[in-house]
């Protein structure tokens, strides 16, 4: 994705900037006889090496994720050499010029919209500073030395060529490592950007810029002509592995990205956790995203879970309100309606781009994955590709999710059915054994459900048993696994805990449900069950279905004394005894 720019490193660029063009146009005006007039002198000269520079500069690539790059500086040192220091700053001043003009129209021309100010920041910082630093380190240097070299020694000529060089690039390279860092590039990439297609590749083009010297200074056309154009393929080359190395790097980045979400697909049917998960790897591998989203359809009018990961987050709220925007606004578009609680929160800044999850068929939306991007980025086509790609995977999980959750919950309190109650009844026993741990079983029963039944229809019976369903959701710890029996019974797990507070747990309970009093036409319904805890080890049971029968005496220890709405403890001994 197109890179974000801290407000830090736009500033440096920006006071760098205009701090270089100010130098240099106090030079000009103080001393033109250094800087532009020599320009006048040797027009032809000036014409040659600045046309070099710019197709140097027209071939360039991008570097550390944050601007182009050319192999330009052995044609700016040689013109230092040729034609002087101030002239070579002013070649560097047109050729960085033109080329920040030509990628502006390519931004322009690809939708993508930079702040003015960092246009003209990002625009300003290359030439004010190459030519500030060519004009200043060719005061420090005998510039001529490569004319005389017959009286001085090639070495001489070669000396000075190799200290201009250097000082230049030592002094740009430094200049934008700062500026990479006030932005937060990291040092791995500041490393891979600069040690190999950088700082080396100016390197390895030095003899060729010091043949281009010798060359004009022997005023030979046609070998000046065919170094210029040697110069010219050769950069275009490197631009060219530059760019298969940046592919292999971004295709190796996907193959993980695909690799991390495959792995979550197959190791977990939590759709938490693989919104998590895929959330992480996206935002480790779109650089200008702000936040993920998965959101899982519940039906056909609302947006059901969403599941937010966030670069900040303190931006979830904001980044979570833009996707369901962006994802109302779709709804809209195609006819459905979208039911939602709308939130205080202003919505985060900044594209939205989505991709639809969608059924094995290919025909039914089962969520969506969106990407909330920072504000001046624009989507390329490898983000749309990645997030394509990923979204058919997470499609995956999130069908195995919706498959499991028919399989175990009750499709009217969201309840674990009872199928998978006895599964997880077997697996605590097992481990209680084992460990010497203790757990409680609890046995429920919906008084008077029938009677609800009877007199006000079956709507208003699964409104109770919805009603009871919600109170245990808020009665328990997260730990602990509720279920519907069946009917008007529902059964609970208190992992880890004794008999005592299995006890406590259900006086909570019922105190909880006389606060749920609903109205039925005329008539208020307070909601009331009967329960019987089984606890192991206390009651001593010697397997599951024991224990499951235990806590079924216990329960209908309540419900035939005629005093329903109690909480009864089971024991070895006795089936049960009254615990409220």
């Amino acid at each position: 994705m197109t890179p974000s720019f801290t407000k830090r490193h736009v500033v440096f660029v920006g006071v760098t900037g205009l701090l270089g063009l100010g130098y240099l146009a106090a030079m000009a005006i103080v001393n033109p006889r250094y800087l532009t007039l020599p320009i006048f002198y040797e027009p032809g000269a000036f014409m040659t090496f600045a046309g070099l520079a710019i197709l140097a500069r027209m071939v360039g690539f991008s570097l550390a994720t944050t601007g182009s790059f050319a192999l330009d500086t052995p044609v700016y040192t040689a013109a230092m050499l040729c034609i002087g220091p101030g002239p070579a700053a002013m070649v560097a001043f047109v050729a960085m010029t033109l080329r920040g003009a030509f990628d502006w129209g390519l931004r322009h021309r690809s939708g993508e919209r930079w702040p003015l100010r960092v246009s003209l920041a990002k625009w300003l910082f290359p030439p004010a500073v190459s030519g500030t630093i060519i004009a200043s380190v060719g005061l420090a240097f005998d510039t001529r030395a490569l004319a005389h070299y017959e009286a001085a020694g090639v070495h001489v000529a070669i000396g000075t060529f190799a200290l201009l060089a250097l000082g230049i690039l030592v002094l740009q390279f430094a200049t934008v490592l700062v500026s990479y860092r006030l932005n937060e590039v990291p040092w791995p990439t500041i490393g891979a950007g600069i040690a190999g297609p950088g700082f080396l590749g100016e390197l390895a083009f030095l003899p060729l810029g010091f043949a281009l010297a010798i060359a004009h200074r022997d005023h030979h056309v046609p070998t000046l002509a065919a170094l210029a154009l040697s110069y010219v393929v050769f950069s275009y080359i490197f631009r060219r592995m530059a760019f298969a190395l940046r592919s292999v790097r971004e295709t190796s980045q996907e193959l993980a990205l695909a690799e991390v979400v495959g792995r979550t697909v197959s190791s977990t049917l939590d759709v938490e956790e693989v919104g998590r998960r895929v959330g992480m790897a996206l935002l480790d591998t779109l650089s200008a995203a702000r936040g993920i989203v998965l959101t899982v359809l519940t039906g056909p009018e609302g947006f059901g879970h969403a599941y937010v990961r966030a670069i900040d987050r303190a931006q979830k709220p904001a980044i979570l309100e833009a996707v369901l925007d962006d994802l109302e606004r779709e709804f809209e578009r195609t006819g459905r309606r979208a039911r939602r609680i709308r939130s205080e929160v202003a919505p985060c800044a900044g594209p939205v781009v989505r991709q639809p999850l969608r059924a094995p068929d290919g025909t039914a939306e089962v969520g969506y994955l969106s990407v909330v991007m920072a504000p001046s980025a624009v989507p390329t086509p490898r983000d749309r590709r990645i997030l394509a790609g990923i979204a058919r995977q997470t499609s995956i999980a999130v069908e195995n999710w919706r498959l499991y959750s028919m399989a175990t919950e009750d499709g009217l309190t969201g309840l674990y059915v009872r199928r998978y109650l006895e599964s997880r009844l077997r697996e605590e026993f097992e481990r209680a054994s084992r460990t010497g741990g203790t757990f409680c079983l609890m046995m429920i029963d919906v008084d008077d459900l029938k009677k609800v039944n009877d007199r006000h229809g079956h709507a208003a019976g699964d409104r109770l048993l919805r009603t009871v369903a919600d109170s245990l959701r808020a009665t328990l710890r997260g730990m602990d696994v509720a279920g519907r029996w069946g009917g008007d019974e529902f059964a609970v797990l208190l992992l880890d805990m004794a008999q005592g507070d299995g006890l406590e747990v259900g006086r909570r309970l019922l105190a909880d449900l006389k606060q749920r009093t609903f109205q039925i036409e005329d008539q208020r319904v307070t909601p009331s069950v009967s329960i019987g805890v089984a606890a192991y080890p206390e009651c001593e049971p010697l397997d599951p279905a024991r224990m499951l029968a235990q806590a079924d005496a216990a329960l209908y220890a309540v419900k035939h004394s005629g005093r329903k709405g109690f909480v009864v403890a089971a024991s070895a001994d006795r089936p049960g005894a009254p615990g409220h």
